[in-house]
């Protein structure tokens, strides 16, 4: 029962991590529910089987780990923090199962970028019947509907995907026209910070990819950003007729970010060094108070800034390590695109476009510990950062080394 089982998962469960998107789409529960099943079966394929990761990776995740429970003995709510990092400690298990579940099937990272590109298509499909049936109720509002969050990250792998399969002319048209219909879901969504995330991913698709020169990808990306502000050129005059001065213009653009992070700034943890703890920050009133129509609101549960969010809650230590972390794979796998060819340096082209769209998405929105965080945006980078020019292949022998040169 258990060998067939571990068959089952070398043979299809692997590519589970792939379906998390379409999960949340659904719900919370979906995905929880995978997400479950993943892990226990992972956890169960590969037991018993040594693995050997490359240590300079590893030793920045354990020093990540160790940075995010300082703050145990001078959190405001410890349970809360308990809960919030034995969460993010469960998502950060996601990438690691999924690297070491590849070091075991043949072509994994190809196949696994392929799972990808499907799932990007059904979740556009799925996204806009979700939108139809929206617009049918009478208290639809986009914001609160509408599930943008994902498509900036899923975008690369679309495009990736419909031309390859189609090639030539005729794939250009498809993979520009899908492009539009993800540019006109994140419009109709509200969502800046998306549409930020969607822009940047397709500029370093442009750029890792396709190899095109920066001062076009930069006019393209100008061009977007001023389609965008045309589609929505009424919400924005709105939103400013009440703004006296520059200062509310930017916070009532921002939606009150930059007010927060002003206080944020002006009201720093007491430990600058380990911060408040995780989950905590939400607990200071000094921060999240902003003013909304001259009336004092409190705005969010996060400062939608995954650096100032880290900073804020783990101190300096744990945005250190936090940054130590995303540089290493980001170090790692852009040397690897660079001595990479043909289909190879396409692949690990989709997976950096993929991360720097999360990676500016959370500029804006993500928090450090959300799933696009964690689990999506450490999946890529450890994806791109431990291939090899050459294409995994299954290991034959009881040790397994994933990501070996």
């Amino acid at each position: 029962m258990v060998r067939y089982s571990q068959q089952l998962f070398f043979e299809y469960g692997w590519a589970l991590p792939a379906a998390l998107p379409l999960a949340q789409i659904v719900g919370r529960a979906a995905f929880t529910m995978l997400g479950i099943v993943y892990l226990v079966w992972a956890a169960t394929a590969l037991f018993g089987r040594r693995y050997s990761f490359d240590r300079r990776m590893m030793s920045a995740y354990l020093l990540l780990v160790l940075a995010y429970i300082l703050a145990v003995p001078f959190a405001t709510d410890p349970l809360r923090l308990l809960e919030d990092y034995l969460i993010f400690l469960v998502f950060s298990l996601v990438p690691l199962f999924t690297l070491a579940s590849l070091a075991c099937v043949e072509n994994g990272q190809r196949r696994l970028v392929g799972v990808f590109a499907w799932v990007a298509a059904l979740a556009v499909v799925l996204l806009y019947a979700q939108l139809a049936h929206g617009l049918s109720q009478p208290m639809f509002i986009p914001e609160h509907f509408m599930r943008e969050d994902n498509l900036p990250f899923l975008a690369p792998f679309l495009i990736y995907g419909l031309r390859r399969r189609y090639g030539g002319p005729k794939g250009w048209w498809v993979a520009g026209a899908a492009g539009a219909i993800m540019l006109a879901y994140v419009l109709m969504s509200h969502g800046r910070a998306a549409l930020v995330g969607l822009i940047v991913g397709m500029a370093a698709y442009a750029y890792f990819v396709l190899a095109q020169p920066l001062r076009r990808i930069s006019l393209a990306a100008v061009v977007l950003l001023c389609i965008a502000v045309f589609a929505r050129g009424e919400e924005f005059i709105e939103r400013l007729r009440h703004a006296t001065t520059m200062e509310d213009r930017i916070d009532t653009l921002s939606s009150t970010r930059t007010a927060m992070w002003r206080n944020a700034l002006a009201n720093p943890p007491e430990n600058i060094w380990i911060g408040v703890g995780i989950g905590n920050a939400s607990s200071s009133s000094k921060v999240f108070s902003v003013i909304v129509d001259k009336k004092e609101q409190r705005a969010s549960k996060h400062l939608h800034n995954f650096l100032l969010d880290c900073w804020y809650e783990t101190g300096v230590i744990g945005l250190g390590a936090l940054l130590l972390w995303l540089g290493t794979l980001l170090h790692r796998a852009i040397s690897n695109w660079r001595h990479s060819l043909d289909d190879q340096k396409a692949r690990l082209g989709v997976l950096l476009s993929a991360s720097f769209a999360v990676i500016a998405n959370a500029l804006f929105s993500y928090s450090y510990l959300s799933k696009q965080f964690v689990i999506y945006l450490s999946l890529f980078l450890l994806l791109a950062a431990m291939a090899t020019p050459r294409t995994w292949t299954a290991t034959a022998g009881p040790r397994v080394v994933p990501g070996a040169e």
